[in-house]
């Protein structure tokens, strides 16, 4: 009975070894091709051919790693894009293998070998395994190909389109008859109908039919189909051929552009799409440039601007006197402010000196009085409707009059020539009443004393709190003569 019974568990381990064995075993080819397919469907002699090739881990547990194919083209092919890889195909899993490439022109009807080459580490070892690709070359049902430029047409506007006839059949075509159209007539020719005939086109020929056309103003931004059909003959006869060609709607804009300087030194540009098209991610920057200085940023971003529309940029015109500081102020040169369209003449020269002791809003003006030539320039770069980056250069006229008037018109009440003036009147002022209270002995000299400190305190809230406004000082003058005089009068 014991040996029964032990035989029986040999029996049962021998029976789990075995099967945990078959389990884990996987061959030592562990890929599998399960298909292939081609873009396009039907392959002609000149197309360029997609093919994926779907590749299959056949194994039970393992893994196929870093897996690379490259093909072996032959003669009748031409290498576009034959490598591809594969990081990981798991047991059981299914990944694809794309690849691309050209039929040679000469390439007569039939099918061809193509060799797909592949290394891969499967079991922890390192594999190499061939397949063979069979590549249909049909006969060739195009006899004409058909290009256009340009690619892309402005709405409302007249461009030259072009359409290139090539003959890629063996014989020669003869009565040739083109046209075209657009399914809903938003694109037109204009002072023509939309054919055009040809008497003969040689093998190999190129020829160029030119219409002159427009798109609807109201037309949508995007991609339009242009239906195009030719008959001719041939050997074979009379054939007529219809294809499709693309054209986009959009691109480009344009832009109009002025530029003031507004009281407070703030250079204001204002900007308006002209164009037929819609501008996305405006940014508008001031180049670096003689004569003009910005404070802070150099651009601004301002959004999408759709045709049509206008906005405005702002920036602040630096002080020139942020590069002087920490040097010798004795060291420095003189410096004459050039004024655009006076040939050359100079407003005056100042010395760095007399820099530091003007107002900002002058020294403002003097540095955009500096632009060469009264000419700003200024740099836009947007996204057109084709999504592509544009970048616009524009030169603004920036007129050294309106400048001066401007600044004219922020400044009328304020002199900066005042210096101590206003504390030479308090002075006086004082002296006077103390003098005056001296001969006639009309109040005590400690209520004297009170109103005279009281007129000294106005005279110096004019100068720091309204940076010595003429107009101020003189109210304050006026104001503290009379009030002295009724108050030792009235004593």
């Amino acid at each position: 009975m014991k040996k029964i019974i032990y035989s029986f568990f040999v029996l049962l381990l021998f029976s789990f070894v075995a099967s945990v064995s078959a389990i884990s075993y996987d061959p030592f080819y562990l890929l599998e091709v399960e298909g292939t397919s081609f873009l396009p469907s039907s392959v002609y002699a000149g197309d360029v051919v997609s093919v994926a090739i779907d590749v299959y881990n056949k194994g039970s547990s393992s893994s196929i790693k870093d897996l690379n194919g490259i093909l072996d083209l032959g003669n009748q092919f031409e290498a576009v894009d034959i490598k591809d890889n594969i990081d990981l195909i798991k047991a059981g899993s299914t990944k694809t293998f794309i690849f691309k490439f050209k039929v040679k022109q000469d390439t007569v009807a039939g099918y061809y070998p193509i060799y797909l080459e592949m290394d891969y580490i499967g079991n922890e070892k390192f594999v190499e395994q061939s397949y063979t690709v069979n590549i249909p070359v049909s006969t060739t049902e195009k006899n004409i190909d058909v290009t256009v430029e340009p690619r892309i047409i402005n709405p409302s506007s007249q461009t030259e389109l072009r359409f290139t006839l090539s003959n890629i059949s063996g014989t020669a075509i003869s009565n040739v008859s083109f046209s075209w159209s657009e399914e809903n007539n938003l694109i037109l020719p204009l002072g023509s109908n939309n054919k055009r005939y040809v008497n003969l086109i040689e093998v190999g020929q190129l020829v160029e039919l030119s219409y002159t056309v427009a798109a609807d103003p109201n037309i949508a931004t995007g991609i339009y189909p242009i239906d195009v059909t030719i008959s001719f003959l041939d050997s074979n006869g009379s054939n007529t051929l219809t294809s499709q060609v693309g054209l986009i709607i959009g691109g480009k804009t344009d832009f109009e552009m002025s530029a003031e300087i507004v009281s407070t030194g703030q250079l204001s540009i204002s900007i308006a799409n002209i164009g037929s098209n819609d501008a996305e991610a405006v940014i508008v920057k001031i180049p670096s440039q003689q004569g003009m200085t910005i404070s802070g940023s150099t651009l601004e971003i301002l959004g999408n601007l759709n045709k049509g529309d206008f906005t405005i940029a702002n920036f602040d015109v630096g002080s020139q006197q942020a590069s002087l500081t920490g040097t010798d102020q004795s060291a420095r040169p003189s410096v004459g402010i050039r004024i655009p369209g006076l040939g050359g003449a100079t407003r005056g020269t100042r010395t760095t000196n007399d820099l530091t002791d003007s107002t900002d809003d002058e020294i403002k003006m003097d540095a955009l009085l500096g632009i060469s030539d009264g000419q700003l320039s200024v740099e836009i770069s947007y996204t057109d409707t084709t999504g592509e980056r544009q970048v616009v250069t524009k030169t603004v006229p920036l007129a050294s009059g309106q400048i001066q008037q401007t600044f004219a018109a922020g400044s009328t009440t304020r002199t900066a020539g005042l210096g101590l003036f206003p504390l030479a009147a308090a002075a006086l002022i004082s002296a006077g009443a103390l003098a005056f209270n001296r001969l006639k002995k009309r109040v005590t000299w400690k209520e004297l004393g009170l109103r005279v400190i009281g007129i000294i305190v106005l005279f110096i809230a004019v100068i720091f709190l309204l940076q010595s406004d003429i107009i101020a000082v003189l109210l304050v003058t006026v104001a503290s003569i009379v009030y002295l005089w009724l108050f030792l009068r009235k004593k």
